[in-house]
């Protein structure tokens, strides 16, 4: 059996994490939703024959002709989703951790997790 010794700082920075995902747990399903709706994943291969991944623009469940960059889903998440987050930089930085981490199909979005809060870090305390 091994031991585990946890400093007050190190409880703090648990429960802080904790409070943290916590707070953003909606607003992360609900941005996940909406690329869910909105989007899907393509890919293309450029003339020097590499894959690029693509956004494809949906219309009722169903794709679209239309392709978009990253920049363009996020102007487009932006706009549809600006009261989201209040703070404009943090929620600039929120949004392209969820779409990060949906175009990675990372799977703690389905319960409202994002896989870096790093978006955070320019918060004043």
């Amino acid at each position: 059996m091994k031991k585990v010794i946890l400093t007050e700082n190190g409880l703090n920075n648990i429960i802080e994490m904790s409070l943290i995902e916590e707070s953003f747990n909606d607003k992360v399903i609900m941005a996940k939703n909406y690329l869910e709706k909105m989007f899907g994943k393509g890919s293309f291969q450029d003339n020097n024959g590499n894959v690029v991944g693509v956004f494809i623009k949906m219309s009722n469940g169903a794709p679209t002709d239309k392709s978009l960059w990253k920049s363009d889903v996020l102007d487009d998440m932006e706009d549809k989703l600006n009261g989201i987050i209040t703070d404009k930089e943090e929620r600039k930085g929120f949004l392209a951790q969820v779409l990060q981490d949906w175009w990675n199909n990372y799977k703690g979005l389905k319960i409202g997790v994002l896989s870096n809060y790093g978006f955070l870090n320019k918060r004043k305390k």
